[in-house]
């Protein structure tokens, strides 16, 4: 399993590429769950969504996802 929380501070800062791939990329499942979704709606769900598998929590506001994950996160390409 990937560690992930820094001295339990909230999610990772420092990512190795093959990680961030792994752990924010958008499998099919997660895709299903985000198509009735549109804009930032779908964005953010996705960003809570993924925040979630790797935390097994919500952040507690806005500020605790780090700002460039949402310019990572992809849907897997077929």
């Amino acid at each position: 399993m990937i560690s992930v929380g820094v001295e339990g501070y909230g999610v990772r800062q420092d990512w190795e590429p093959e990680d961030l791939i792994e752990v924010w990329t958008l499998l099919e499942d997660d895709m299903k769950r985000v198509r009735n979704k549109s804009g930032a709606t779908r964005l953010g769900f996705s960003l809570l969504l993924k925040f979630f598998e790797v935390e097994a929590r919500f952040p507690g506001s806005a500020s605790g996802v780090p700002a460039d994950h949402a310019g990572r996160l992809r849907p897997l390409q077929p």
